[in-house]
């Protein structure tokens, strides 16, 4: 049988040790990748620290943004292009945001079509948005 010793140990070993890999680590309300650590603000957006040199580096608007934004600065890439598409699904999540609010508080007919189809292309265009930084999370 396992004490509860043993097994604090045991995940202590495995913490100290998560550090050297790519794998992200979530304990409490941050995820830490390597030196770096992503934590939620109240704004709701995502700070990315360094945690070797005590500073923040930047702040996205999703997760899967300062994911993405990480395992690039880990691998020594070029890290512009996730900061752009973060901004790209913003706009996008802001847009479905109004989208569906007009087409709630309408009662033109007409208005509310025009209004569904461009909040299905804002849909359609987060997703691809998603799906694009899920490929640099995963590779």
């Amino acid at each position: 049988m396992i004490s509860n010793k043993n097994a604090q140990d045991l995940i202590d070993i495995i913490e100290r040790n998560a550090v050297d890999l790519d794998i992200p680590h979530v304990s409490n309300n941050s995820i830490r990748i390597k030196n770096y650590v992503i934590r939620k603000n109240k704004k709701g957006d995502y700070n990315i620290f360094d945690i070797a040199e005590n500073r923040r580096i930047t702040t996205t608007n999703f997760k899967h943004s300062a994911i993405a934004f990480t395992k690039l600065l880990i691998s020594n890439k070029p890290t512009e292009k996730i900061l752009k598409l973060d901004k790209e699904l913003l706009k996008h999540y802001n847009d479905s945001l109004f989208y569906k609010n007009s087409i709630s508080n309408s009662k033109d007919f007409g208005y509310k079509e025009v209004r569904e189809v461009r909040l299905d292309i804002s849909i359609q265009q987060t997703r691809k948005i998603q799906k694009k930084l899920e490929s640099y999370i995963f590779h």
